[in-house]
């Protein structure tokens, strides 16, 4: 991704945002879709920003798109069966949308929760079906109320194909978008309680992971991911 290339090679953060004001004007001006302004764009720069100019972060190591799929691997071995489906969709969720997971699940600030009503397929081009979560609410908004596309794609951490599979098997009733068979919204506690038992599982320091790990990964990572260049 563009933005993530400049940063690999130090460029400093004030002049990624020149830089992204000059693109910002030219799809301004030729009336296209604006692509400095999306949800992820966004969380990029915040992350360059906190990263160049030293502001105050959690301390937690990354979850990579390595790690991820050994996550979800680890699952079947840390939870219940039936909550297999659910816990994969909120890490993907989180990882693909560079989101904490208190933005996912219920925690200490509601009002950032997912909601089940916010939640829509779209599909692409009529051909590749996309998850698009609208987000009225999220720290460090600013008064933005994007909408997250997830798109689908062939590998295991896929966000449309593990989210589907959730809807399937907990249905479409409740108000929160991540809920227990008993209906029940999942917490925050619950999230990383079932995080830190799949990385011991995998004999990993969980004490190094917690909530905002999803939000942090390597440049290179984005590569991976499929993040398309601006």
């Amino acid at each position: 991704m563009f933005i993530t290339e400049l940063a690999a090679e130090g460029v400093r953060y004030s002049t990624i945002k020149s830089l992204l004001s000059a693109i910002s004007y030219l799809h301004e001006f030729y009336e296209c879709r604006n692509p400095t302004t999306t949800f992820m764009t966004g969380k990029l720069l915040l992350g360059i920003k906190r990263s160049q100019v030293g502001q105050p972060t959690k301390q937690c190591r990354p979850i990579t798109v390595g790690l991820l799929d050994k996550l979800l691997r680890a699952l079947p071995h840390v939870c219940d069966p039936r909550d297999i489906a659910l816990y994969s969709s909120i890490f993907v969720v989180a990882y693909y949308g560079c989101m904490r997971l208190g933005e996912l699940v219920l925690s200490t600030e509601v009002a950032h929760v997912a909601l089940l009503e916010h939640l829509t397929l779209d599909w692409q081009d009529g051909l590749q079906p996309t998850f698009l979560l609208y987000l009225p609410s999220f720290k460090h908004s600013n008064g933005r109320r994007p909408t997250l596309r997830l798109h689908q794609h062939d590998k295991p951490a896929c966000p449309v194909t593990w989210l589907a599979t959730y809807l399937q098997q907990h249905g479409y009733g409740g108000h929160h978008l991540f809920l227990h068979l008993d209906g029940s919204p999942v917490t925050r506690r619950n999230v990383v309680d079932v995080l830190h038992r799949a990385l011991t599982f995998l004999g990993m320091n969980a004490g190094e992971y917690g909530g905002h790990s999803s939000t942090r990964r390597p440049t290179p990572d984005f590569g991976q991911m499929g993040v398309k260049r601006l």
